[in-house]
């Protein structure tokens, strides 16, 4: 018999929480609901509420619109034209400016060059004929000066380092 209670108890108690699961489920879903509900009620009027205000700005722009006059938009685009067309023609000059730059750069680049080579061998021709002879005396003044230090130290060693030696 106390088996049978027991286990009698056990499915009461199975039961009852069973149906307190169910219960917070129903809860949850009843919540869910409404909540959806309440999102359905109130989207047409937040909807309708942006579209106004959409309809709103787009005759605002309108009336605008209206207000700028034609002839402003027809002046506008020629000037813009115009204002393009010229950009275009001071590109086309700078380029053809910098081609001739760039030509008479290296032209008078190679004129100069030609110019200070003319100009160093003109003075390299003048100057080859002293300086053969300065060169003759620098080799005149260092054999003597050669000859004479040579001759110094030869009776240094002579005279101090020969009787040492020996």
């Amino acid at each position: 018999m106390e088996s049978e209670a027991s286990t009698l108890s056990k499915s009461k108690l199975g039961q009852a929480m069973q149906d307190a699961a169910l219960a917070n489920i129903n809860e949850d879903i009843n919540n869910i609901h409404d909540t959806l509900e309440n999102i359905i009620n109130e989207f047409p009027e937040k909807a309708e509420n942006q579209l106004e205000s959409v309809r709103e700005s787009i005759l605002s722009l309108e009336q605008a619109l209206k207000v700028v006059p034609q002839a402003f938009e027809q002046n506008f685009a020629k000037k813009m034209n115009n204002l393009i067309d010229a950009t275009n023609e001071i590109d086309l000059h700078s380029k053809k400016l910098s081609q001739t730059l760039k030509k008479d750069m290296s032209q008078s680049v190679i004129d100069q060059s030609e110019l200070l080579a003319k100009e160093f061998n003109k003075r390299l021709g003048g100057q080859t004929l002293i300086s053969t002879w300065t060169l003759f005396k620098f080799g005149i003044y260092c054999t003597i000066l050669g000859g004479f230090l040579s001759a110094v130290l030869a009776s240094w060693f002579v005279w101090v380092g020969f009787p040492k030696v020996f």
